[in-house]
């Protein structure tokens, strides 16, 4: 593959696995502080490949960011397929004592503790059509019911059709805008009542 992130899956948590049409096994990871690295790198070949005016579909993470992430026990997961990292999506679960979501201008969700946010999901560019979206959120809400958060939340950009239209996909309802104030972005929250 192309421009190929490299990450063996057997240094992370394997939590699922599946295969592809063209009958390729991938592997659903955790992935961890060891692996931020090979995050960075992945983000910068999404950032590479967006064209000028998609710039706000994708919040590039610092290393200091993904490493508090992990600190505030939050949690990340790929797809990898024959060492090759096709996809990646940050998985917040705030507490009382790290009590940030990411989110803009949404109402905050009580308890805290029962709130599941998914920020960050990419696929790498030579992987589009093969369903990593769908996979990182059917993942995501795994994650979200094994930890007991049945309130799972995200922003999309609104003229990145196939990022909101992916979560409309999963019955995760667009449920207000915001505006970003860094950016100025237009964006949509969304949110879904999980049933464990």
């Amino acid at each position: 593959m192309k421009n190929k992130i490299t990450l063996d899956a057997d240094t992370a948590k394997i939590i699922g696995m599946g295969l592809f049409s063209t009958q390729l096994e991938y592997k659903v990871v955790e992935l961890s502080e060891d692996h931020i690295k090979t995050m960075l790198a992945f983000q910068k070949l999404i950032v590479s490949n967006l064209k000028p005016d998609e710039e706000a579909y994708y919040l590039e993470k610092s290393e200091s960011a993904l490493t508090a992430h992990f600190n505030a026990g939050s949690k990340a997961i790929g797809i990898v397929c024959n060492d090759a990292l096709l996809g990646q999506a940050l998985v917040v679960h705030p507490t009382a004592q790290f009590p940030k979501t990411g989110m803009t201008d949404m109402a905050p969700i009580n308890p805290i503790e029962s709130v599941s946010v998914i920020q960050g999901l990419g696929v790498h560019p030579y992987a589009r059509g093969m369903s990593i979206g769908n996979k990182l959120i059917d993942a995501w809400i795994s994650v979200a019911k094994a930890d007991s958060r049945v309130n799972v939340i995200a922003e999309t950009e609104q003229h990145n059709q196939y990022s909101w239209q992916l979560f409309l996909d999963h019955d995760i309802a667009i449920i207000g805008q915001a505006i970003d104030p860094n950016d100025g972005a237009k964006l949509y929250n969304h949110h879904k009542v999980l049933t464990l």
